[in-house]
């Protein structure tokens, strides 16, 4: 079994030169199988970041997500039978703003909601639906849980769900 999302081998794309320089985000991780790297990009002409897979060796280079809105935070689940990640496509498909960087960098809390797909991108399922920023997901390395950030009920927490959306429990109840 190949390293797990989540863990220490996640990779900058860009620092192992399968990447463009000029893409804005860079964060991949590698499938269960360590024969295929997902990652979101900027490119093709697509005005914000979509989900992408590629081979280790950066042949194959495919679009996973559908090209509207924003996409983040991807994994393989450990079977790698699905993905897992987040996109603000059911929310708007044009781009959001983008923040402003003018006093440093800004992580901005966009209406994310968690998605599924087959690893080809096709059969995507929205797991959660709240209008707000959920996003952050992570797979748990037997592909029963996922733990995500959300202000689902107000303030950025963290929570967990099972794989299916079902099950959501809130883990923090500090604010910020």
């Amino acid at each position: 079994m190949g390293p797990q999302a989540g863990t220490d081998h996640a990779f900058s794309a860009v620092d192992e030169g399968l990447l463009h320089r000029d893409d804005e985000r860079k964060r991949g991780d590698f499938s269960g199988d360590d024969q295929r790297l997902i990652f979101q990009s900027t490119r093709d002409g697509i005005g914000c970041d979509q989900i992408y897979s590629m081979k280790i060796d950066g042949s194959d280079v495919k679009m996973l997500s559908n090209g509207k809105g924003r996409t983040t935070c991807s994994y393989f689940y450990p079977d790698n039978k699905k993905i897992l990640y987040s996109s603000t496509f059911m929310a708007s498909a044009e781009c959001p703003p983008r923040p402003d960087y003018s006093k440093g960098y800004v992580w901005a809390l966009f209406d994310y909601d968690i998605f599924t797909a087959k690893p080809d991108g096709s059969d995507t399922k929205r797991l959660t639906s709240n209008g707000v920023y959920t996003a952050e997901a992570t797979i748990s390395q037997d592909g029963k849980k996922i733990v995500f950030t959300s202000m689902r009920d107000g303030d950025l927490d963290i929570y967990t769900v099972d794989a299916d959306g079902k099950n959501v429990k809130k883990l923090t109840n500090t604010l910020g």
